[in-house]
């Protein structure tokens, strides 16, 4: 049996299980770190970034290559929080790009941008320069 998820995390994920600084927000039980003013920014995008930049360092030594690590969707929605299945060698040739961001497929993006990649797991968008 799998293991229930808890109040404080509707997935099942514990920031607990990492160093303190990995995920400050998710520590402090503020799942949507990113201010209603900022959803036509690019802030919830870089948000999001920077959360998947932690997760990679905190796990990319220990994760087998093959594995999908649940990456946070990176797209407009300053309260999304769904997982996006990714290698992490699938997530560093998003980031390889510093314009290209991963989405769950159908997830919104807003003018000018595109889907420049698609798989059934996720979408790469890219904003326009």
């Amino acid at each position: 049996m799998g293991r229930k998820p808890s109040a404080a995390s509707p997935r099942g994920f514990s920031a607990s299980r990492f160093p303190a600084d990995t995920f400050p927000d998710l520590q402090a039980g503020n799942l949507a770190c990113v201010r209603p003013s900022e959803a036509g920014s690019a802030a919830p995008q870089q948000e999001t970034r920077r959360a998947n930049e932690r997760l990679v360092r905190a796990v990319g030594h220990i994760v087998e290559a093959e594995k999908h690590v649940p990456f946070l969707c990176e797209c407009m929605d300053p309260f999304c929080t769904e997982p996006v299945p990714m290698t992490l060698k699938e997530y560093e040739a998003v980031r390889a790009h510093p314009r290209r961001f991963a989405l769950v497929p159908g997830h919104p993006t807003v003018a000018g941008e595109q889907i420049v990649s698609e798989d059934p797991r996720f979408q790469v968008m890219e904003k326009p320069e």
